[in-house]
């Protein structure tokens, strides 16, 4: 899985490194991809610059990766099918 959006930038993503995704709903409203990592620390350690910093609050405690419906482009549900079926793969 490639994703470049929210402080992980030019990073591609193994099955492996994955723990699940889910669908959620946040505050804000719409909907948003949740994607919980095996190894939070290990996305960290390979962001760069004012990224690690983003992530390193962002992803702390175990809290997943969001991408939020009004922040993508195109159909979220056809992008939240393709990304719980490239971890079921």
């Amino acid at each position: 899985m490639y994703i470049n959006q929210n402080g992980i930038k030019d990073a591609f993503l193994t099955r492996k490194e994955i723990a699940r995704v889910e669908k959620t709903v946040p505050a804000s409203g719409g909907l948003a991809l949740s994607i919980y990592f095996v190894d939070n620390l290990k996305i960290i350690e390979n962001a760069k610059g004012i990224q690690k910093t983003m992530l390193k609050e962002n992803l702390k405690y175990g809290k997943p990766f969001k991408i939020e419906s009004n922040l993508y482009v195109g159909d979220f549900n056809e992008f939240y099918n393709k990304a719980v079926s490239f971890k079921t793969q």
